[in-house]
Protein backbone atom coordinates (compact mmCIF):
# COMPACT_ATOMS: atom_id res chain seq x y z
CA UNK A 1 0.00 0.00 0.00
CA UNK A 2 1.35 3.59 -1.26
CA UNK A 3 1.96 5.47 2.24
CA UNK A 4 0.29 8.33 0.18
CA UNK A 5 -2.59 7.20 -0.37
CA UNK A 6 -3.34 5.17 2.82
CA UNK A 7 -1.69 7.45 5.68
CA UNK A 8 -3.95 6.30 8.29
CA UNK A 9 -2.86 3.21 7.64
CA UNK A 10 0.34 3.79 7.86
CA UNK A 11 -0.65 5.60 11.41
CA UNK A 12 -2.34 2.62 12.43
CA UNK A 13 0.86 0.06 11.39
CA UNK A 14 2.70 2.22 13.98
CA UNK A 15 0.97 1.34 16.91
CA UNK A 16 1.81 -2.51 16.31
CA UNK A 17 5.51 -1.40 16.56
CA UNK A 18 5.64 -0.37 20.08
CA UNK A 19 5.25 -2.33 23.03
CA UNK A 20 1.78 -1.01 24.56
CA UNK A 21 1.10 1.67 27.10
CA UNK A 22 -0.75 -0.11 29.55
CA UNK A 23 -1.00 3.03 32.53
CA UNK A 24 -2.31 5.50 29.23
CA UNK A 25 -4.55 2.35 28.33
CA UNK A 26 -5.96 2.55 31.25
CA UNK A 27 -6.26 5.92 32.39
CA UNK A 28 -7.52 6.88 29.02
CA UNK A 29 -9.30 3.96 27.96
CA UNK A 30 -10.92 1.23 30.66
CA UNK A 31 -11.47 4.01 33.63
CA UNK A 32 -13.74 6.14 31.78
CA UNK A 33 -16.06 3.00 30.78
CA UNK A 34 -15.97 1.74 34.14
CA UNK A 35 -16.95 5.25 35.74
CA UNK A 36 -19.44 5.61 32.92
CA UNK A 37 -21.00 2.23 33.43
CA UNK A 38 -21.11 2.88 37.41
CA UNK A 39 -22.87 6.10 37.25
CA UNK A 40 -25.63 4.35 34.86
CA UNK A 41 -25.69 1.82 37.47
CA UNK A 42 -26.56 4.45 40.42
CA UNK A 43 -28.86 6.63 38.18
CA UNK A 44 -30.72 3.23 37.54
CA UNK A 45 -30.41 2.28 41.67
CA UNK A 46 -32.04 6.05 42.17
CA UNK A 47 -34.84 6.18 39.59
CA UNK A 48 -35.87 2.72 40.86
CA UNK A 49 -35.73 2.84 44.58
CA UNK A 50 -32.67 0.28 44.64
CA UNK A 51 -30.91 1.40 47.24
CA UNK A 52 -28.16 -1.22 46.76
CA UNK A 53 -27.70 -2.81 50.65
CA UNK A 54 -28.23 -6.56 51.24
CA UNK A 55 -31.95 -7.24 52.19
CA UNK A 56 -31.12 -9.51 55.16
CA UNK A 57 -32.32 -12.83 55.62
Amino acid sequence: MPADRFPMMVELAGTYTHEPDLDRYYTFGVEPVMDGVAKMASSRRVASGVSGEAIAG
